[in-house]
């Protein structure tokens, strides 16, 4: 449960991550305020007829089509900031997937080395008891040599008053 809350909050932080910097968004903005201004001039050229009769002029022809590939231009370079932007947001997908995989493994060689301790520290538990289990049976056989020892020294003690 806690590595699945770990994956979320990666993929939402680096999510997060992936989104637009300021710099991009200004520049797409002003880009769009650009393509906006052209786009309006473009509108204005087409209303405008400054020939006889009211009719529009070649001059006024070319400036409505000078107005237009500017306007194309601006939506190229608009196009280019995108897939700048498409461009780092796969960058980040794909150091998101690899910090993921790269997490994913080292949280399967901390369950493998946990499991290890574990299984050690059982092994240890029981070695342990083995220890306790021999050291009460010569702590027996100590007092029972000690109290050997006292019931000698003390049949020796009586032999020499005896003696």
């Amino acid at each position: 449960m806690k590595i699945l809350l770990l994956i979320l909050f990666l993929l939402f932080y680096e999510n997060l991550k992936a989104l637009p910097t300021d710099s991009t968004r200004t520049e797409l903005l002003q880009l769009l305020k650009e393509r906006k201004e052209l786009f309006d001039q473009y509108s204005a050229s087409l209303n405008k007829k400054s020939g006889f009769f009211g009719n529009r002029t070649k001059n006024d022809l070319k400036d409505s089509q000078d107005k237009l590939v500017a306007i194309v231009s601006a939506d190229n370079k608009i196009m280019n900031s995108l897939n700048r932007t498409l461009d780092f947001r796969n960058f980040e997908k794909l150091n998101m997937s690899y910090d993921v995989n790269s997490f994913e493994e080292r949280i399967r060689n901390l369950l493998r080395l946990n499991d290890t301790l574990f299984n050690q520290n059982i092994v240890y538990k029981q070695e342990n008891k083995k220890f306790q289990t021999a050291i009460k049976k010569h702590n027996f056989y100590f007092v029972i040599l000690i109290l050997l020892l006292m019931a000698t020294c003390i049949a020796w003690v009586r032999k020499i008053i005896k003696g």
